[in-house]
């Protein structure tokens, strides 16, 4: 995806979140229908002057100061090299051959720590922003529609949880949610500490995390009667019966 697709991608939320005229553009060209080289500088794209003319044709002068101060950041990111959409880097850091993913290891950095203990029966993941339970066994073996209504109604009190939290404040976590967790440099399971430069282990920064699968609140499109689950152990995810098969339950709350 070249910077210009992205500019204009997060363009159009932008527009479409403020209920205005969406901005109709092409991908290759500058508002003077001109073609841009493809150089790999800034020039490769809109210069700002650009979006900015584009963007007060529609915009009030609030509305037009807030969105070219978000663009001034993005477009600062983009030209420093830094990942704008988020992706993380998978944690692995040996390579196995020239240009694999040891090698290059790209993606945004993690954080160090990478998590946070809070002290209340809660972990944050400073990468992420997501908080998880610290105990990843507070459920068992559920089904699938069995672990969706456990973690809604995790509240305060129930375990070691001491974080006042309400029905409702958790979930079970996307399967995303769920990726997000796993350090590839490690099986058995495929976590970090909390610092995020070694391999789990119990209470660091995590409790009773079993060797199995977890449930994600994530269908499977195909068969709706399947849901997607993570396999802890190698970091690897497959789809099951939701009603017939029984998984383990990692809550999840908040979140970036």
């Amino acid at each position: 995806m070249t910077k210009k697709i992205i500019i204009f991608s997060l363009l159009s939320a932008l527009i479409i979140s403020l209920g205005v005229v969406s901005i109709s553009c092409t991908t290759n060209a500058n508002a003077d229908n001109e073609p841009k080289p493809a150089d790999g500088t800034l020039d490769n794209y809109y210069t700002k002057g650009e979006i900015d003319t584009l963007l007060s044709e529609y915009y009030s002068k609030m509305e037009f100061d807030t969105i070219v101060e978000m663009l001034d950041q993005i477009i600062l990111k983009l030209d420093e090299g830094n990942d704008v959409l988020g992706i993380m880097k998978t944690g692995q850091t040996t390579s196995y051959a020239t240009s694999d993913d040891g090698d290059l290891q790209t993606g945004t950095a993690w954080p160090i720590p990478r998590f946070t203990d809070n002290g209340d029966g809660t972990v944050t993941d400073n990468l992420t922003g997501l908080i998880w339970l610290k105990d990843a066994k507070s459920f068992g073996l559920r089904q699938w529609t069995v672990a969706l209504s456990d973690c809604s109604g995790l509240t305060n009190g129930v375990g070691n949880l001491t974080d006042g939290s309400v029905a409702g404040d958790w979930r079970l976590p996307s399967i995303r949610e769920l990726y997000s967790l796993i350090d590839y440099r490690h099986t058995g399971p495929a976590l970090s500490d909390i610092a995020g430069t070694g391999h789990w282990s119990e209470g660091n920064p995590f409790t009773n995390v079993q060797i199995g699968s977890f449930w994600s609140s994530t269908t499977y499109s195909y068969n709706t009667d399947d849901a997607w689950f993570l396999d802890i152990n190698i970091g690897m995810a497959n789809y099951n019966d939701k009603f017939g098969i029984t998984y383990y339950v990692w809550p999840v709350r908040g979140g970036n």
